[in-house]
């Protein structure tokens, strides 16, 4: 079960592109990480981290990590706080967790900023506070962050540490749709459908809910509700929307 969480979180959280590494690469990795090369230190965590070249390595990951965190580098110090948020690798830690955070946060980095965003509003392991999960939301949603982006978005569409703003929350949720976000582009598609802050507009609500459909099939049951009400011609435009979207790479999707 551990072993399952793991991977669920690690996908969520742990956003960083890694490189394929071949051995030769990983012998000249590991000899600039022993020099003491930060970012050869990061890649050593992601390798073990990672077990695609070597076996998966959780405690050998936390240690190299912590070298390069130490040296200051922002994706070490992410990743760490997360091994130490979850108990992987190490004992779970909630200060050394949010140390970590911090240290990457104040350095820009949206993850850690994403990160401390979410344990600020469900309260894991700190006081709620969701004025300042806001915080934190909002500086990594404005570097892209899809995570944060829906996140932001659900604030201010229910009122959540900041004023209700349905005008707010569509454009988060639309920033996270067009990178195929599919829990953004059913929140586009629910506030089409009861005119949340626009007008009603069943067949957009379809096309987002068909679009997010397509990826996960728990949006098929607003997909299948608005379809309903919808005449054969509404229908057949919706969906010839939602194929534009879709093919489009969500950049196309009737705006």
């Amino acid at each position: 079960m551990k072993s399952i969480l793991k991977t669920l979180f690690l996908l969520a959280a742990l956003s960083i592109a890694t490189p394929v590494f071949a051995q030769s690469d990983f012998e000249s990795t590991k000899a600039r990480a022993e020099a003491g090369d930060a970012r050869a230190q990061y890649l050593m965590g992601e390798i073990f981290n990672k077990g695609e070249i070597v076996r998966s390595n959780d405690e050998e990951a936390v240690r190299w990590w912590q070298l390069a965190a130490a040296n200051g580098l922002a994706e070490a110090q992410e990743a760490l706080g997360f091994m130490y948020s979850y108990g992987f690798g190490v004992d779970k830690n909630t200060e050394e967790a949010l140390k970590w955070f911090y240290l990457a946060a104040e350095q820009g980095n949206a993850d850690a900023q994403m990160e401390l965003g979410f344990l600020f509003e469900y309260g894991i392991d700190v006081d709620q506070d969701r004025e300042n999960a806001i915080k934190w939301y909002r500086l990594a949603a404005e570097q892209g962050n899809v995570r944060a982006q829906v996140a932001l978005g659900s604030m201010y569409l229910n009122g959540y540490g900041v004023s209700e703003d349905f005008q707010q929350a569509f454009r988060w949720f639309q920033l996270a749709a067009a990178q195929g976000n599919s829990t953004a582009q059913s929140n586009l598609a629910f506030m089409y459908e009861f005119g949340k802050g626009i007008p009603e507009n069943n067949v957009m609500s379809y096309m987002w809910y068909s679009v997010a459909s397509s990826q996960n099939e728990i949006w098929s049951v607003g997909r299948d509700r608005v379809r309903a009400v919808l005449t054969a011609q509404a229908l057949e435009q919706a969906q010839a929307l939602a194929t534009k979207c879709f093919q489009s790479n969500f950049k196309d999707c009737g705006q």
